[in-house]
């Protein structure tokens, strides 16, 4: 374990950050659970490998978000989850297409064509974890991302999320690194960050309740914490509530976060809004799962 966190703060110390940042829209978190428990996605299985592989079962989600309805105005569809493959690897997947508002298109002399163009993010990723024992597992993301901002500008990048994570009966911790690779078009750094997160689960009888932690370092000197709980009544019906505080330089500003799910059999809805905060405020993100 030791060797293992030595190499990935070796990656941290020898990773070089431009002053501009490209590609924020890779740390948009897209899953309406950890939304609403304030984008904890560090204790995710879904976005975390090294946590998908201590589970037992896998989980596919497809989920919709209205982004910033009243600024960014974004339509956010994607489908993530993990298989789980033998008792000790998982594989994570998640495909995002981001649809922005359209724009008309001019010409040189800044005339309008009559033609418009529908600005658009993309993102695929694949991630692999395994578990050491039952106690210690680690998992690697690779992520491809692509920015479509006119006809003729397109913008790709490659990064890789490294993590480490250690479980013992109800508590998890875990710890790495987020959206590491080379500047954009050489110049233009990747909103790297290094990442923690906690999780303890308190059983209570018929019902649980679970409380997470995240925390991000961004390389560009920015801190955000997000802090959340989620209540389970009954096993079926679920209740979410959090916050997040975040510095000027953090990609995912400060907020409040709330959400509700509800489970069917082997498949859950869940629902998560985001409020207090000019930007990304009163966005809405709906997500159905499939379990097995």
């Amino acid at each position: 374990m030791k060797r293992l966190l030595s190499a990935i703060f070796g990656l941290l110390v020898f990773h070089t950050v431009n002053a501009q940042e490209a590609m924020p829209f890779l740390r948009i978190d897209r899953n309406p659970v950890s939304i609403s428990m304030g984008e904890t996605v560090a204790v995710s299985p879904i976005f975390n490998p090294s946590v998908s592989a201590q589970k037992n079962s896998s989980s596919v989600m497809v989920s919709y978000s209205l982004w910033s309805p009243g600024k960014l105005k974004q339509n956010l569809i994607q489908s993530l989850g993990y298989f789980k493959i033998g008792n000790a690897l998982s594989v994570n997947y998640m495909i995002a297409d981001d649809i922005l508002p359209s724009y008309m298109i001019t010409d040189d002399a800044g005339n309008e064509t009559g033609s418009k163009f529908t600005p658009s993010n993309f993102i695929a990723s694949i991630g692999v974890g395994y578990s050491i024992n039952q106690f210690l597992s680690i998992g690697a993301t690779f992520n491809f991302a692509n920015q479509k901002t006119a006809e003729k500008n397109s913008y790709s990048s490659f990064s890789t999320n490294l993590f480490v994570n250690y479980t013992i009966k109800d508590f998890s911790a875990t710890l790495g690194v987020v959206d590491l690779g080379p500047a954009v078009d050489g110049k233009y750094s990747l909103p790297t960050s290094v990442k923690a997160g906690a999780l303890y689960e308190t059983n209570l009888g018929f019902n649980q309740l679970n409380t997470t932690l995240d925390f991000d370092y961004y390389f560009n000197g920015g801190i955000s914490v997000g802090l959340g709980a989620e209540f389970i009544l009954n096993g079926l019906y679920y209740f979410r509530a959090a916050g997040r505080l975040s510095s000027k330089n953090a990609l995912i500003p400060s907020n409040l976060t709330t959400g509700l799910g509800i489970k069917l059999s082997k498949i859950n809805i869940d629902l998560s809004y985001i409020f207090l905060n000019r930007i990304i405020g009163n966005s809405l993100s709906l997500g159905i799962s499939y379990s097995f």
